[in-house]
């Protein structure tokens, strides 16, 4: 069987602060997101992560 993940987004991610969005902006960046804070770099690795373990053993189709 063959497993491909086309895609993963990371929507607004906590590195996004480092680009010049302005102070102001950001609390209003985050209240857009459902968890009610910005990604990080871990957040995304453990989503790349997941397919690829014996945890998804049982999933088809995110």
């Amino acid at each position: 069987m063959t497993q491909e993940i086309l895609k993963i987004t990371d929507g607004m991610g906590a590195w996004a602060a480092i680009y010049p969005v302005g102070g102001s902006l950001l609390p209003g960046l985050v209240a857009t997101t459902p968890s009610g804070r910005l990604g990080t770099p871990e957040d995304l690795a453990s989503a790349a992560r997941f397919p690829a373990s014996d945890d998804s053993a049982y999933v088809n189709g995110i």
